[in-house]
């Protein structure tokens, strides 16, 4: 669930210490990265965010 917010930062919840330990073993060093699980939206506003390539397809369903 990894992502880099573009914009709107400010209308998210602050990083806890635990989420910004996670983040940093993953790949892909760039700033504003968070897990999208762990933020709340606390204030309205536009957020853009950006999925990273290596984080797209990681889990794969098996079929019934």
């Amino acid at each position: 669930c990894h992502i880099y917010v573009e914009s709107g930062a400010e209308c998210l919840s602050e990083p806890s210490e635990a989420e910004e330990d996670r983040v940093e073993e993953a790949p892909g060093v760039e700033r504003h990265r968070r897990l999208s699980c762990q933020c709340e939206i606390v204030k309205e506003g536009t957020i853009t965010l950006r999925v990273p390539s290596w984080n797209r397809n990681a889990v794969k369903e098996v079929p019934h």
